[in-house]
């Protein structure tokens, strides 16, 4: 079984205001770069040494690794799943 992830509790699953996922991927420690709607990361997933940060999250709540997520977008949902 894998570990959760801190901020994926159920109450973080349901729909969250725009611009939240900033906002907690910085509560749980990750290096956010940039300004505006679009801000690239190191990538946080198990199994993924990155050393140039190849994810991005947007004010939208979208989670996008150019590596892991296979050219899709996931939702904050399907982030706290992994």
């Amino acid at each position: 079984m894998k570990p959760r992830r801190p901020f994926c509790s159920r109450r973080w699953r349901a729909a969250i205001a725009e611009g939240e996922l900033f906002r907690l991927a910085e509560q749980q420690g990750w290096t956010l770069y940039g300004r505006g709607d679009k801000r690239s990361l190191h990538c946080p997933l198990p199994g993924h040494e990155d050393h140039h940060p190849s994810a991005f999250v947007t004010a939208e709540n979208w989670f996008y690794c150019s590596v892991c997520t296979e050219g899709r977008v996931w939702t904050m949902k399907r982030l706290c799943e992994t």
